[in-house]
């Protein structure tokens, strides 16, 4: 298993956002109640606080969200600094092997925020990484719908 530096970003007075479902970004498996991505062989443990990141990210894919954005809705009522921000997208950028420079996930718009732009796709059911959708009985389509969609 390999993963990446927990960032300490966590605060016992910080209350945690609620659990989002499994979804996929660009090929990954995201697992947010088990802070996992999840790519082929490829298993990437991450802190929670980064989770939370990406989750608010990908349920705002494709639009531009400012530092404010992020603060508000990950640390509610605690003071952070900007650069607990940039080290948490920097942290994001490791897990999926992104480049500033050439991004495929998070692109940074100067002086503005940050955009997810790689394709989310929202998982309806519940499926495992190494798991293939079985055909229901009734209709003999996969028990598990996907829709593409930015939250």
């Amino acid at each position: 298993m390999s993963g990446i530096e927990c960032l300490e970003m966590d605060s016992p007075d910080t209350p945690a956002r609620p659990v989002a479902a499994d979804f996929r970004i660009a090929g990954w498996l995201v697992r947010p109640s088990l802070n996992r991505l999840s790519f082929e062989d490829q298993l990437v443990q991450l802190e929670p606080k980064l989770m939370d990141v990406l989750v608010f990210l990908a349920e705002n894919a494709s639009k531009v969200m400012s530092k404010i954005d992020i603060t508000d809705a990950v640390w509610p009522d605690v003071f952070i600094t900007e650069s607990v921000i940039t080290r948490s997208i920097a942290g994001l950028r490791r897990a999926f092997g992104d480049d500033v420079k050439d991004p495929r996930f998070i692109e940074t718009i100067s002086k503005r925020g940050y955009r997810l732009i790689a394709e989310v796709e929202l998982l309806s059911g519940v499926e495992q990484p190494q798991a293939r959708a079985q055909p229901s009985p009734a209709t003999g389509s996969p028990a598990t719908a996907r829709t593409t969609v930015p939250f």
